[in-house]
């Protein structure tokens, strides 16, 4: 689990800071389903919070928990496929986004050195 939830918050943290606001702004990539992203992304960290914080692994509670994270991440990756990532393909230049993906590769580099999924941390995020 601990592996998973540095995964997903380097993954969410690196979008947001580096990705979402440079595609504020661009014709064809819709402003607000930018914003919608960055509150999925707190929907998801509040799911996986919940789950974090279950300590008895295998239970009943653990499971539903569980399973309120897989929605989550399902439909933020099906909203954003559909929506930011569809409009920045038609819309943003072949250069720039392989300069934004390079800025997000850095920086879910330096969130995974960080261990950004530790339990203090998402705790923090949920909590900003």
């Amino acid at each position: 689990m601990e592996e998973f939830s540095t995964l997903l918050v380097a993954h969410g943290e690196a979008e947001e800071s580096e990705v979402y606001g440079a595609l504020k702004g661009f014709r064809g990539v819709d402003d607000d389903e930018v914003e919608h992203g960055s509150e999925e992304h707190t929907e998801g960290n509040k799911a996986l919070l919940a789950l974090l914080e279950v300590e008895d692994v295998g239970s009943e509670e653990w499971d539903e928990r569980l399973e309120d994270l897989a929605k989550a991440v399902s439909h933020h990756v099906d909203e954003e496929e559909r929506t930011i990532l569809n409009g920045a393909r038609e819309n943003v230049s072949d250069e720039r986004r392989a300069e934004l993906g390079d800025a997000f590769q850095g920086e879910r580099a330096r969130q995974l050195e960080s261990d950004c999924g530790r339990l203090e941390n998402v705790r923090k995020l949920v909590h900003r």
